[in-house]
């Protein structure tokens, strides 16, 4: 590999909160390789603060929404690029639009997803990735350090990290006061939506209930309950069927604010979902509760990490998995609470919390 590599551009602005701070192994082993090149990461403007404050990233271009989808305001994107002056750049998320803005900005090396018809050609180095393959064992971080390995980098450093500034933490500390949770209190963070857009009356309330019921019960611990704004309802939907001393932070706090307060707890269980990556990156204990068909817990499993992972041997749907559009959500609703619980106390035991 030329090691004359003084700019390069990493492109994530598409996929959700967890594939992103699962993509930071890229931007690390990029910084392993080339230790003084200029890394730029340029991501969703929403999910900014998700790799703010890493030090492997030298800078973030932020990407509004109307430049994400289709072609709106191309020229305007190819030129943010041009200024760059870029010698790499690697497409970890690959649609037309990101292969044309690479290829006619002329950066002499390209690494995109193969295997697409119309624009794959444009990628210099065509990486297919191993879930195209069928493959459900390997982690998700491989599958992205796949794109490293393409033009012959080896990964030194998969580690995946995520900042959180000292005013994040004043903020957690004031509002956890505030709510009356003490230092020594039992905190359970539970994340009881998975970023669907569903409501009461087809998400599994009474489940999810049920479970940190059992949770609040079993360790004499006090509940919060994570969620973004438009979570709030449901999220206090499903407190209020918990009689068991709990608060909702949903909608009340920011990425770096739910960063902050996951490693507050001592314990982090939910779906398979963003805030279950954020609190694999800060080493806080997860049970991760995989019930779609689609979840691939190998694949999204809380990484490098202490972890339980709770799944069902046969998935209770005899239909194709449909996730946003479910009606009823039986996969959920199958599971046991105790085995929710008894991973927990697995968990704990084992680390000897």
């Amino acid at each position: 590999m030329n090691h004359n590599i003084n700019n390069i551009l990493i492109i994530h602005t598409h996929g959700g909160l967890g594939d992103l701070l699962l993509s930071t192994p890229v931007f690390h082993s990029l910084k392993a390789e080339f230790p003084h090149a200029k890394i730029t990461a340029m991501v969703k403007k929403s999910f900014v603060d998700v790799v703010s404050g890493n030090p492997k990233i030298d800078n973030i271009i932020p990407i509004p929404p109307d430049m994400c989808e289709g072609f709106k305001r191309f020229g305007e994107q190819r030129k943010m690029i041009l200024e760059g002056k870029y010698d790499m750049a690697i497409v970890l998320w690959s649609t037309a639009r990101e292969a044309y803005l690479t290829y006619l900005s002329g950066i002499p090396i390209r690494v995109g997803q193969a295997g697409r018809l119309l624009y794959s050609f444009m990628f210099t180095h065509k990486v297919t990735r191993r879930s195209d393959k069928g493959d459900e064992e390997s982690h998700w971080v491989e599958n992205q350090l796949d794109f490293v390995r393409s033009p012959g980098i080896e990964p030194r450093d998969k580690s995946i990290f995520f900042h959180i500034p000292e005013k994040a933490k004043e903020f957690i500390d004031k509002l956890l006061k505030e709510e009356g949770v003490k230092e020594d209190d039992f905190l359970i963070g539970f994340h009881s939506t998975k970023g669907l857009a569903v409501d009461g009356k087809r998400w599994p309330v009474k489940k999810f209930a049920s479970f940190a019921r059992g949770l609040a019960e079993r360790f004499d611990a006090k509940v919060v309950f994570t969620g973004s704004p438009s979570e709030k309802d449901l999220v206090e939907e499903i407190r209020s069927h918990v009689p068991a001393p709990s608060l909702s932070v949903a909608g009340r706090t920011d990425i770096k604010q739910m960063g902050a307060l996951i490693k507050r707890c001592r314990l982090f269980v939910c779906p398979d979902s963003g805030p279950m990556h954020i609190a694999a990156a800060l080493k806080t204990p997860v049970v991760g509760i995989y019930g779609l068909k689609e979840d691939y817990p190998k694949r999204w499993a809380p990484y490098d990490c202490e972890h339980e992972i709770v799944r069902l041997d046969k998935i209770p749907c005899s239909q194709k998995c449909i996730k946003a559009d479910c009606p009823r959500f039986s996969c959920y609703e199958a599971i046991p609470d105790d085995m929710v619980i008894d991973s927990a106390v697995k968990l704990m035991n084992r680390i000897g919390k």
